[in-house]
């Protein structure tokens, strides 16, 4: 038996890795009462409105970056949920929370399809300049946004427990 991985095996650890930590992140959202969604667990902490829109913006800028998409957030977006953004905790600077979520879903759909469009040649391509700081192959960028995924989803946890919610795991 071969260790050669197939196509479909380098596209499916890729697409994997990628559903694995946005899984930790809707279990966080789905158990996050409204009330508790702009709670932030200390001085300056992310709150959950601020995580969705991070983790949207940070898709769409992967999507804009390496696949040429044309994005598909405001670009509002960037100065709310960018790097070096900094949470706020009124309501009214964010869009909804449905609609937040709508985007992060919907971004996280198109860097999948686009990573599961993939050969393998593709997704081996090093990833050059300033992004391969991110991952060095398209391949890794499935564990490298998996990661974060789940650093953000801690922070939702972190969020929820400040309030005196049980931990879900």
């Amino acid at each position: 038996m071969s260790n050669a991985a197939t196509e479909t095996d380098l596209r499916k650890v890729t697409l994997d890795s990628l559903r694995f930590g946005r899984g930790f992140v809707h279990m966080m959202l789905e158990k996050t009462p409204d009330d508790v969604y702009l709670t932030q667990a200390y001085k300056d902490a992310n709150h959950a409105a601020w995580v969705v829109g991070h983790l949207a913006s940070t898709d769409d800028y992967f999507l804009k970056a390496l696949a040429g998409d044309a994005g598909g957030l405001p670009e509002s977006w960037e100065g709310l949920f960018g790097m070096n953004s900094k949470p706020q905790s009124d309501a009214g600077a964010y869009p909804s929370r449905k609609e937040l979520e709508a985007a992060m879903n919907e971004r996280r759909e198109k860097l999948e399809a686009w990573l599961g469009s993939m050969s393998d040649e593709e997704l081996m391509r090093p990833i050059e300049g300033d992004l391969a700081q991110f991952a060095s192959t398209y391949a890794q960028l499935g564990a490298s946004l998996s990661f974060h995924d789940g650093f953000h989803a801690a922070q939702v946890s972190a969020s929820r427990r400040s309030t005196g919610m049980p931990p879900l795991f």
